[in-house]
């Protein structure tokens, strides 16, 4: 018995080793066969053509427009096929029966399925189209669909096979989508699409990437399922085409606007606000219906009650209801618990553990007064972080977010706290960890750098100004100039902890990109993270890039871009910043190459003939435009 062992394991690396040295050749009469390293023939030639040499023994053969699998001894271990693909890095081999090549070479019609390494058919030739295997092993199949004329794959029913043979989920689904990154598909039963490609009607539910059916195809319309493993769902809904009050305001604006990429945005925004920007896995806008959430095993998390639903972020959703033609806001949690009322005016997405919400106006009877809306704070379990006090408020960034109150801008971080004092006449966004605010003259002095704004600054002091008379302050012409909160004021910069890092000098300011700030004095320029001017202040308007390189600057009402330098590096002739980003963009894509005259001379020409196609469509009536 022991020797039985070795001789097969000697036998199995003789084979192997022969198999590896085994090579196509062909003889006078024009027939491949297979000969060995000292080229003699060990496989008969017989064939017309070796389609793929041996990959782990096997090898496919094509005699007779017929392709056939042989072993390294020549032997016929398959059935004949129309057409044969290669081995995989499964040992899997796609193939086909009674197909055709057109005349751009593509198969049509026939069936498909797989061949293993012992010729056998691992998947049946049975299917109209098999997919790509993912790492799962798992791939689509197609029973009944064809090619139309136009060359595209259609109909028939899809389900999944595993690269065993086993069949997942037998073909019953309609369409069925790509695979997301966190493994998903969706699938529908009985939808088709219209002549604008939009999915109507159907079921829809989800599959994951081992083929199983993880959500029932019974919901009109469905969302993405998002890094939480949760979707909204929608029934009773239809698809957002068009609506005669946005026909007529668009009419409206578009008489007043000509820029037709701000109308389309117009557009985007009257029906976002429509549709409350529900969007389902197609991105078909969705209106109406009743709307809840599902996770990823399937189980209805909320009942289907809310208006509108969006897509988890940051571990909550915001939902809407209509009360008394009122939408009112407030959000959900994975586990479909209502962590809010659903009871403000407008809500945000959380970012950094907190999100604003925004109350309704109230009319106060007893003292017959509009009390306005107001913004306020909440973490992530719905808890409030403020007092709903705010007036207006800028963009979470950085964890921290710019206030305005009824005495002036401020910030507050991601637990409420009001990290400088609300008395700026402006304040920019946070980023690279910096922040642009503006003050009214009489509270800096020409070097503040270093100090908290609180120590100069204070609200006691900023109280008794207020408080004064109009007589009092005339009196006192220091504290009237104190007082002028209206005057020119100038921007500096602070962190995160409200240390001053930039003096307060500027009459504007942008934020930070890659250490670089633009700001302005009498004309723009930039500076860098410790206030020193790297481009001066000499253009008519500066903006920072893509390009951590280049800077955009425009002068005499043209675009061009410099280096950090101020070397002009792309010629300052662009009538729009876009034109001057796209070449750029061609600048980079090209190695950093000096721009030629003759690639300006190109763009010199190309805007003249720009220019006179827009005079002449520019005659056009609005109402002939399609927007």
């Amino acid at each position: 018995m022991k020797y039985i062992i070795i001789w097969c394991f000697v036998w199995a690396v003789v084979s192997n080793t022969f198999a590896q040295t085994l090579t196509a050749k062909q003889n006078e009469k024009g027939l491949y066969g297979f000969a060995d390293e000292t080229g003699n023939f060990t496989i008969k030639p017989k064939y017309d053509k070796i389609h793929s040499d041996f990959y782990k023994g096997v090898a496919c053969v094509v005699k007779g427009k017929k392709y056939v699998f042989i072993n390294t001894s020549g032997k016929e271990i398959s059935k004949s096929y129309s057409w044969a693909s290669y081995f995989g890095d499964n040992d899997l081999c796609l193939v086909n029966t009674g197909g055709k090549l057109d005349e751009e070479g593509n198969l049509t019609k026939g069936k498909y399925g797989y061949v293993d390494l012992n010729g056998d058919e691992r998947i049946a030739v049975r299917y109209a189209r098999i997919g790509d295997f993912n790492e799962q092993g798992i791939a689509l199949i197609n029973e009944g669909g064809s090619i139309n004329k136009d060359g595209d794959f259609e109909g028939g029913k899809n389900g999944f096979v595993h690269t065993s043979g086993e069949i997942l989920i037998s073909p019953k689904y309609t369409h069925v989508g790509e695979f997301t990154e966190n493994g998903f598909a969706w699938v529908n039963i009985g939808g088709k699409y219209d002549d604008s490609e939009n999915l109507i009607g159907g079921k829809f539910g989800y599959v994951d990437r081992y083929g199983i059916e993880i959500i029932e195809p019974k919901y009109d319309f469905i969302g993405p399922i998002g890094e939480d493993g949760i979707c909204w769902g929608n029934r009773g809904g239809k698809i957002f085409k068009s609506d005669k009050k946005i026909e007529s305001q668009l009419k409206v604006y578009a008489k007043k606007e000509k820029d037709k990429t701000k109308i389309i945005a117009k557009r985007e925004e009257l029906e976002n606000k429509l549709t409350g920007g529900m969007c389902d896995v197609l991105r078909n806008k969705i209106q109406g219906g009743k709307n809840g959430f599902i996770d990823s095993k399937g189980r209805e998390i909320t009942k289907f009650i809310y208006d509108k639903a969006s897509n988890f972020c940051n571990g909550a959703a915001r939902v809407m209801l209509i009360n008394k033609k009122k939408e009112a806001f407030g959000f959900v949690n994975r586990q479909g618990k209502e962590i809010t009322k659903i009871e403000y005016a407008e809500v945000g997405e959380f970012q950094n553990g907190f999100t604003y919400v925004k109350t309704f106006p109230i009319y106060n009877k007893k003292k017959k007064i509009n009390i306005p809306s107001k913004y306020g704070f909440i973490d992530k379990t719905g808890k409030p972080l403020t007092e709903s006090k705010y007036t207006w408020i800028g963009k979470i960034s950085e964890g921290i977010v710019a206030c305005r109150n009824e005495q002036g801008f401020g910030y507050i971080n991601n637990t409420g706290r009001e990290i400088v004092p609300f008395i700026l006449q402006d304040a920019k966004p946070f980023q690279e960890g910096i922040a642009f605010i503006k003050l009214p003259s009489p509270f800096f002095s020409k070097n503040q750098i270093g100090k908290p704004l609180s120590a100069f600054i204070s609200y006691p002091w900023v109280d008794r100004i207020k408080s004064l008379g109009k007589a009092d302050l005339l009196k006192n012409d220091t504290i009237a100039a104190l007082v002028n909160f209206s005057s020119e004021g100038r921007y500096g910069a602070i962190d995160s902890n409200g240390i001053v890092l930039i003096n307060f000098q500027y009459s504007d300011a942008d934020k930070f990109t890659n250490n670089v700030a633009p700001v302005k004095s009498i004309k723009w320029g930039c500076i860098n993270k410790n206030g020193e001017t790297i481009i001066d202040c000499k253009y008519e308007e500066v903006r920072t890039t893509f390009d951590n390189q280049i800077i955009g600057v425009k002068n005499n009402s043209f675009w061009g871009g410099i280096d950090l330098k101020g070397k002009v590096i792309i010629p300052i002739e662009f009538d729009l910043f876009e034109d001057f980003s796209n070449m750029l963009q061609d600048y980079i894509k090209k190695g950093r190459e000096t721009i030629s005259a003759r690639t300006m001379e190109i763009y010199r020409i190309h805007k003249k003939n720009l220019t006179e196609h827009f005079n002449i469509i520019s005659t056009i009536p609005n109402e002939y435009w399609d927007y």
